[in-house]
């Protein structure tokens, strides 16, 4: 996913590095499946708010420069990030002044399958199909006090295909319909 404008919370980079390095690792038994969590990926439904609620923090963060109650709501993995930390690695979005509050109305679209990992992450990767840009982003929660709690969130604009241009079937010029007398009948 190629992000133009965007940021990428420290969180994910250290979540998402940390998993890199455990998959790159040499395996000593290549049959041997992945640790099983015993966690499912969650119905749709709160899919949708875990993505909204995400989104719609992260807006409000960045509309008032305090990133406190961003990173309090979020998991052990985004709580140990200083709001600081949090709020450098969101300038571009903040300063770049990207309104995010069409998440509270528009459906996400996911681009993969949400998935989630050995280690109990939940990975939730799409896009927001606002125009002339879409919001993408790349959400990951981590199951916390019986919750999926933010634990890191890549969010940017990327442009936006094209709207396909409506093509107007086109009416079939009315016909010419030309009346024939009936020949009368006679009585």
């Amino acid at each position: 996913m190629t992000i133009r404008t965007g940021c990428l919370a420290i969180a994910v980079l250290a979540l998402i590095g940390s998993l890199a390095l455990a998959q790159e690792a040499p395996k000593k038994d290549k049959a041997a499946p992945p640790p099983q969590t015993g966690i499912k990926v969650p119905q749709p439904e709160v899919l949708l708010v875990l993505i909204r609620s995400a989104l719609i923090g992260l807006d409000h963060a960045n509309r008032t420069g305090n990133y406190s109650v961003f990173r309090e709501l979020g998991g052990p993995g985004l709580q140990q990030h200083s709001s600081a930390q949090l709020s450098n690695a969101f300038a571009a979005l903040r300063n770049g002044k990207i309104d995010l509050l069409p998440a509270a109305i528009l459906t996400p679209q996911l681009t993969q399958q949400p998935t989630v990992s050995a280690e109990g992450l939940l990975q939730l990767i799409g896009f927001f199909p606002t125009q002339p840009k879409r919001i993408q982003f790349h959400i990951v929660y981590q199951p916390a006090g019986g919750q999926w709690r933010l634990a890191g969130l890549n969010v940017g604009l990327a442009d936006a295909p094209a709207p396909a241009a409506k093509v107007e079937p086109k009416a079939p010029p009315p016909e010419t319909v030309k009346a024939k007398a009936a020949p009368e009948k006679k009585k």
